[in-house]
């Protein structure tokens, strides 16, 4: 209670109510996917007047808030309130609402387009923002389910909060695929056991009788069931060691050293994925390096086929490698499969705390593009732009 009453006094968050505020915080979306992110191709983009915007930022139920000033914004969120058969109609297949039972007699809280600008992220913007948004919206509201969407890089993060996976398919974009979240309005004992710096606006919330008071269980045990996603390094590190040494051909850790390998486990993170998730879309501009523990996918071009991907074998290195430009094809699960994904974040750390360690890892990256255009003389004109 103390901890949300000096977030309230120090970080104060504001709900925007006026047609300047919405254009300053969808001007604020825009510098951080295009500017910041090089996402030149976001469905709701208008490059004319440098905004992003959304049908979904208007209307009964709809909730933006923002930290910092209309002239200088620094973090924002957006929340919508669902009836759970509108939901259910336009979401299904976005959050996979399959897997859930009766879900369309709930009230349905779902949290989007939440960002901090760089210099911020990792402060208490990211509790005060969304504890002060919970706990205006419960004002008028009591909802049973919160969906989510984050980016795998931060998937660690929002763990932290309370928010879990629970087996949705990934969602693909062109920055990457997004994983859609939960978390249970009145699950207090999984925010305990984490110890979710959330908990405290729960348990106030719960004091005044504004969590849910329907049976949730059945959706608890859904998210408790799931375990397609591995995020503790060790188990990672021990995970490439295990499925590797079994792995034909492994292109990586043949010729990195293990100790890089610990390293990147520490912020990379092990996803299941089913037939038909595309992990990489052709145009997109994330900047993640995979590895195939176990499974096969596919690199396509447009329709057209290029390669099988097998246990051992990675893909994504030329965005690895380089800054941000568009992927030069799609990468699609074809069987049952576990993939490791790893940050170019950590490549970019090594640069500056062990550059020799970063050398190491351009040059076994490097070594790949080569030995695969040698292999296939057609490849290099997916390769062409790293020369």
């Amino acid at each position: 209670m103390i901890l949300s009453q000096l977030l309230k006094l120090f970080l104060p968050v504001y709900q925007a109510k006026t047609e300047e505020e919405l254009f300053a915080i969808q001007r604020f979306r825009y510098e951080i996917c295009v500017s910041e992110q090089k996402d030149k191709k976001h469905f709701e983009i208008n490059h004319e007047k440098k905004i992003i915007e959304s049908p979904e930022d208007k209307g009964a139920g709809t909730y933006l808030f923002y930290t910092g000033s209309s002239e200088n914004i620094t973090g924002t969120i957006r929340v919508n309130i669902w009836d759970s058969v509108e939901f259910y109609k336009q979401k299904a297949n976005i959050y996979s609402l399959n897997l859930f039972p009766n879900i369309k007699n709930l009230k349905i809280l779902e949290t989007n387009y939440f960002m901090v600008t760089p210099i911020k992220r990792g402060s208490a913007i990211t509790l005060s923002l969304i504890s002060r948004a919970l706990d205006i919206i419960a004002n008028e509201h009591i909802w049973d389910i919160n969906f989510s969407t984050c980016v795998p890089g931060l998937i660690k993060s929002y763990y932290r909060l309370g928010l879990r996976t629970y087996g949705g398919q990934p969602i693909a974009t062109p920055v990457g695929f997004l994983l859609p979240l939960i978390i249970i309005s009145n699950d207090l004992d999984h925010l305990k056991r984490i110890n979710s710096p959330w908990l405290p606006t729960f348990a106030a919330l719960k004091k005044r009788n504004r969590l849910s008071q329907k049976d949730l269980s059945a959706f608890i045990h859904i998210a408790e069931g799931y375990r397609g996603i591995e995020t503790d390094p060790e188990a990672i590190f021990k995970e490439i060691e295990n499925s590797l040494s079994q792995a034909m051909n492994s292109d990586l850790t043949s010729i990195l050293p293990a100790d890089i390998l610990e390293r990147f486990s520490k912020t990379g993170f092990v996803l299941d994925l089913d037939p038909g998730s595309v992990v990489v879309q052709e145009g997109g501009v994330d900047q993640d390096l995979f590895l195939i523990l176990d499974g096969v996918a596919e690199v396509r071009k447009g329709n057209q086929y290029i390669r099988t991907l097998t246990k051992g074998d990675i893909f994504g290195e030329i965005n690895f490698l380089n800054e941000p430009s568009n992927r030069t094809a799609s990468v699609i699960v074809t069987v049952p499969s576990r993939i490791l994904i790893l940050r170019k974040t950590t490549l970019k750390r090594l640069e500056t705390d062990s550059p020799q360690d970063a050398l190491a890892v351009y040059k076994a990256l490097s070594k790949i593009v080569i030995e695969r255009i040698f292999r296939n003389p057609m490849a290099s004109r997916y390769y062409g732009k790293l020369f």
